[in-house]
């Protein structure tokens, strides 16, 4: 059983442990690096492949990289709200929906979305035409 005082101190020290070198370190992100917790999962995969470094920030990267291989990043949500600057963009709200039998124009493509952003991408499908009433004169 995991100790609730415990927890709570791991996930105060990932809070307030940055990257420290590579990618995400303080060169490309000054002054201090990347918040651990806000590092990509996929740099995190790497690691967990490659090998976390064998000291406790290896072992933080690895908490961080099984919470969100699990789904758990919401627990991240309160550091972030913090004001604690962010690799994450801003979630936009979706785009409009087209009014009921309004046709659109289907060589448009998706919408564009920042780099990154999933959730509404992912969910996006091509406008449905009905092709009985598009061919009849207006």
């Amino acid at each position: 059983m995991i100790d609730p005082e415990e927890l709570a101190q791991t996930l105060a020290e990932i809070g307030g442990t940055h990257m420290p070198f590579g990618r995400y370190g303080p060169e490309k992100f000054p002054p201090r690096g990347t918040p651990l917790y806000d590092l990509p999962f996929e740099y995190l995969l790497w690691f967990s492949r490659q090998g976390f470094p064998k000291s406790r920030l290896g072992e933080l990267m690895e908490i961080v990289f099984h919470l969100k291989a699990d789904g758990c990043d919401e627990v991240f949500g309160s550091m972030r709200a913090a004001g604690e600057r962010t690799l994450r963009p801003a979630h936009e709200a979706p785009p409009p929906e087209p009014a009921a039998g309004a046709l659109t124009d289907a060589r448009a493509g998706p919408p564009r979305f920042p780099q990154g952003d999933k959730s509404v991408a992912s969910t996006w499908q091509p406008p449905r035409h009905n092709v009985e009433t598009a061919l009849l004169p207006p």
